[in-house]
């Protein structure tokens, strides 16, 4: 408890990595290793005598484990980001890792349409909807109000929106 006490002090109130961190850290990889420490051996080791277990034999085989449980998920996660992408049960489930060019609309759109007159299907406050070409999209006017039912006639158009104006006619 008081290693990840010093590392969220380390985060949070010390600027970058200290004392404090180190410290923490240290004690959080030592209480993994007690915890794994087996009771028989600690218990029948003899503080400075003879006889019994040596302390470096009692905590290698637990430091061992932690180590190969570290590195071991550590190699199997490197393994899974390389490899299992490449199954096709999961690579039909993930995005690819790029995109074909374009701006993301349907059809190229940008310059075909330009000049088209159309009516505007809902109220332009200034954006809403008109039918253009038997198709209703939706538009931006050029900031004035255009009410359903008025001729638009489109202006511009990017892979943003399309921007019309009030047609005259």
């Amino acid at each position: 408890m008081i290693g990840i006490a010093l590392i969220a002090v380390e985060v949070f109130v010390i600027p970058g990595f200290g004392v404090a961190g180190i410290s923490g850290l240290l004690m959080v990889v030592g209480s993994l290793i007690f915890s794994m420490l087996d009771g028989v051996k600690w218990h029948t080791y003899q503080w400075g005598g003879s006889g019994g277990s040596d302390l470096l034999d009692a905590l290698g085989n637990p430091a061992q484990n932690l180590a190969i449980g570290i590195f071991g998920s550590l190699g199997l996660f490197f393994l899974m980001m390389k490899y299992l992408p490449r199954l096709k049960f999961i690579g039909d489930t993930m995005l690819p890792g790029s995109l074909e060019r374009g701006n993301g609309s349907e059809g190229d759109h940008t310059s075909d349409r330009v000049g088209m007159t159309g009516v505007a299907v809902s109220n332009l406050r200034p954006s809403g909807k008109a039918e253009i070409d038997g198709e209703v999209v939706e538009v931006l006017s050029e900031g004035v109000f255009i009410s359903k039912g008025e001729g638009v006639r489109i202006v511009s158009e990017d892979g943003m929106g399309i921007t019309v104006k009030k047609s005259s006619s």
